[in-house]
């Protein structure tokens, strides 16, 4: 299957990391914008500024060519010193409700997938890989999760990021109760979910690809090593594992399925073809790096073998 490159950016209170491809082909190259944070905006208690933020960031992203933008940010400020409350609404899990409501749907009117995080119970920023969280199931419904539930429910979000932090003793990514009964199940969510940044972990919880994807984890964020997908395909061949190739089907539905209802398909008609175009100075730069490589293991055993004769000699005339 051949389909076009998509991209996401990060976060809630701005896009970073990506330039204008309008202002770009202008020779410009325009930066995103920096919003104020999420928490000022909510203290105005205004719909229409709500409305408002989520309409630029959408035209921001849509504009930047994005299919998702992680944000906003739906967690409940537990402390005035959280390392995340900026990028959160309130302390409120009503007003959090609300808010996500608004900008989510926002957003998504552009033609690009807001993702609501941190899915869920991010209290905390110091020690929040691995941190456990308990609460009864009443708390966890009208606090942790609630903020999510208007993105997802009311906002129609169709990307989601989730936590680092446990529920009990199960990591957000592992918790089938929280990704397939209550997200999917339950709010009806239709989309991708994403792990945050796993980057290049070897070791812990946030290795255990195969139970994510059984809970319901479709995709795994900035795995540069592709550790995942590695893991995933071994449990497949080795085990003959029907099911897992099952969640790898679901994943993979759920992530085209994004890609084929944002602004990535702007465009592109049923008459469309995707051409993958090799350049010419691609295979060229190959061939010029695989004749100096041969050129130079020849000039290495050309030295070696001169090396080996110049000692044989030697010790020819030694023994003379």
């Amino acid at each position: 299957m051949v389909s076009p490159l998509p991209l996401r950016g990060d976060g809630p209170d701005g896009i970073g990391g990506y330039t204008d491809n309008y202002s770009a082909e202008l020779g410009k190259g325009l930066k995103t914008t920096s919003y104020p944070n999420e928490s000022l905006l909510t203290a105005a208690f205004n719909k229409d500024l709500l409305d408002k933020r989520g309409a630029l960031l959408g035209e921001e992203g849509l504009f930047m060519g994005l299919v998702e933008i992680w944000g906003p940010g739906c967690n409940l400020h537990r402390t005035p010193f959280g390392g995340r409350s900026f990028e959160y609404f309130s302390e409120d899990a009503n007003l959090n409700y609300l808010a996500a409501s608004h900008i989510v749907s926002a957003i998504e009117e552009k033609g690009v997938h807001a993702g609501p995080k941190h899915l869920t119970g991010n209290d905390q920023e110091n020690n929040r890989q691995g941190v456990v969280n308990f609460f009864n199931e009443q708390a966890f419904r009208e606090g942790a999760l609630r903020g999510l539930e208007g993105g997802v429910v009311n906002g129609k979000a169709h990307s989601l990021m989730q936590a680092f932090n446990r529920l009990g003793f199960t990591g957000c990514s592992l918790s089938k109760a929280l990704n397939t009964d209550v997200v999917r199940g339950e709010w009806g969510y239709v989309g991708h979910i994403e792990t945050d940044a796993i980057g290049a972990v070897t070791t812990g919880y946030k290795t255990a690809f195969e139970a994510m994807m059984a809970a319901g984890t479709d995709s795994f964020c900035l795995d540069t090593q592709h550790q995942s997908s590695a893991a995933i395909a071994q449990a497949i061949r080795s085990n003959n594992d029907g099911f897992m190739l099952q969640q790898l089907r679901r994943a993979a539905k759920n992530i085209l399925y994004n890609d084929a209802n944002s602004s990535m398909m702007n465009g592109i008609g049923n008459n469309t073809r995707i051409v993958k175009i090799i350049p010419w100075w691609q295979p060229a730069l190959r061939g010029v790096t695989i004749g100096v490589s041969v050129v130079t293991g020849l000039a290495v055993l050309a030295m070696l073998a001169a090396k080996l004769a110049y000692y044989k000699k030697q010790k020819g005339a030694e023994k003379k």
